[in-house]
């Protein structure tokens, strides 16, 4: 529009939003700023920041999220046990192939169909 000037980083998620939403693996609501925020609440309460002073506050959560965040520490982790089973019913409707041969599938590409996941 001659009215308004649109930056080119608008410009470009407004064009290309519906083709990177398509072709991502992982839901919409991941990929927003505040799923990443959600998780300092988690942080602050589930390590008990320091509530000393202000600085010793920022450096408990810092830390905490530094723990999050390492591979190393995040590998022996325990993971929770898979509880439910897809049955190949429900595999047909979640196989939604498109134009660039993405589907549910590719991401369970490892896994059998009927096994636990």
């Amino acid at each position: 529009y001659l009215f308004y000037y649109m930056p080119a980083g608008k410009n470009a998620v407004l064009l290309h939003a519906a083709a990177f939403i398509e072709t991502f693996p992982v839901p919409i609501g991941m990929l927003s700023e505040e799923a990443a925020e959600s998780g300092n609440k988690d942080v602050r309460r589930q390590h008990h920041a320091c509530k000393a002073s202000r600085a010793r506050e920022m450096a408990d959560f810092m830390h905490g999220l530094l723990v999050r965040t390492d591979p190393v520490i995040s590998s022996l982790r325990r993971r929770p046990k898979p509880g439910c089973q897809i049955r190949h019913e429900v595999v047909k409707f979640l196989v939604a192939p498109s134009e660039q041969g993405f589907a549910v599938l590719q991401a369970l590409s490892l896994r059998k169909v009927g096994t636990v996941i």
